[in-house]
């Protein structure tokens, strides 16, 4: 028997290895995104730890990972067309002022008796709330699962919070790791981001580079008031861009820096294609708090940030470890759109560049028994 050439095995490797890095480079950062689409469902917030709502509302439905704290709010504002529950609290409920829930239905498997559950439809078929005996969470909801005591509906379908937690802190660190391919500068007092290309740009934007209004766009330390001063912050993305905003530095353990302080953030256009992924710092042994100052366009990807809020708006999904939202309102804003759906297995795309190097081996394989057979004949 003919053994083969021994370079036919590692040249196969490579071949292969190289197809595996074509595969990577086209699709880590697009599964990235679709991750965070697919993991965040329709959901206006999605929180691992607590959420806290003071006297604001959610356009969407919420799913709070930990507590749920409320008062002088309304829930879900606006109908969507996801099937799982507007409002989904895996912890305890503590009611701090009367509040509302608007459109489709609750789930509370772990709520606890501290809340009566009211509901008598002999006196009146609509009136159903949860109550403290002097705060009350009220349904203003006609959607048929909103009749039952929400401790007895079912979770979401397929709802896991491990998998979605390690899914989405996994999605968060895919693009942290990714290289920046676009710019970031200042014009006319304008911070820009500036990228031509189709498809998903990433920008890398150190918070710390921005003092009192300036940033330092060319990191010289100098912070310039006449050439670097920055008023106002919008991002226009072309129907066929997603931009990422890997933002680093944008966290402390107290939360005392306020990010975009001063700065006048507006919405650009196709913001349901942005998504700001907050980067915690190395330190793991204290907390990492983002204190938004100043209103927010575009999705956030924050696992393991608690973010607070006093008196700004957000626009787009959120997802955090926690929230504290106090005044003005969280808005779904059509939420957030992938570049690309998600996906477990590969796509039918990465099977054929895999097939292609598969039939590159081939060729070198049959020129290779080609030339052993001309030697044997010799």
């Amino acid at each position: 028997m003919h053994r083969l050439p021994r370079l036919f095995f590692p040249g196969a490797a490579v071949l292969l290895g190289l197809a595996a890095v074509a595969v990577r480079a086209q699709t880590v950062t697009d599964q990235a995104l679709a991750a965070y689409d697919y993991y965040a469902r329709d959901y206006n917030v999605v929180t691992f730890g607590n959420l806290t709502l003071n006297s604001t509302h959610t356009d969407a439905g919420i799913a709070v990972g930990g507590n749920l704290t409320v008062g002088g709010s309304v829930i879900s504002m606006q109908s969507t067309a996801s099937t799982d529950p507007a409002l989904y609290v895996n912890g305890q409920i503590a009611l701090t002022g009367s509040s509302q829930f608007n459109n489709g239905y609750a789930s509370t498997p772990n709520l606890s008796n501290a809340l009566t559950w009211t509901y008598n439809p002999g006196n009146n078929q609509f009136q159903r709330a949860l109550t403290d005996g002097v705060n009350s969470l009220s349904y203003n909801t006609t959607d048929a699962q909103a009749y039952a005591d929400p401790r007895t509906v079912a979770a979401p379908n397929g709802w896991s919070w491990s998998t979605t937690q390690n899914s989405l802190i996994s999605a968060s660190s895919t693009l942290a790791s990714a290289s920046a391919t676009g710019a970031i500068g200042v014009s006319g007092q304008n911070l820009t981001f500036t990228s031509s290309a189709s498809g998903v740009t990433v920008f890398n934007l150190d918070a710390s580079k921005i003092v009192n209004g300036i940033y330092d766009a060319n990191s010289d330390g100098i912070f310039d008031q006449n050439t670097e001063r920055v008023s106002n912050l919008s991002l226009n993305l072309a129907a066929d861009q997603y931009f990422v905003v890997n933002l680093t530095n944008a966290t402390s353990a107290s939360g005392s820096s306020a990010l975009f302080s001063g700065v006048n953030v507006n919405a650009g256009t196709n913001n349901t294609q942005l998504l700001w992924n907050i980067i915690p710092d190395a330190n793991t042994g204290t907390s990492d708090i983002l204190t938004l100052g100043s209103n927010f366009y575009g999705s956030i990807l924050a696992p393991l940030v608690d973010i607070q809020s006093n008196g700004y708006y957000t626009n787009g999904q959120l997802v955090a470890n926690s929230l504290t939202q106090t005044g003005a309102e969280i808005h779904y804003a059509s939420g957030y759109t992938a570049p690309i759906s998600f996906s477990p297995v590969p796509e039918p795309s990465t099977y054929a560049i895999i097939a292609s190097a598969l039939c590159a081996v081939g060729f070198v394989w049959q020129r290779r028994r080609a030339r052993v057979a001309a030697l044997i004949a010799r």
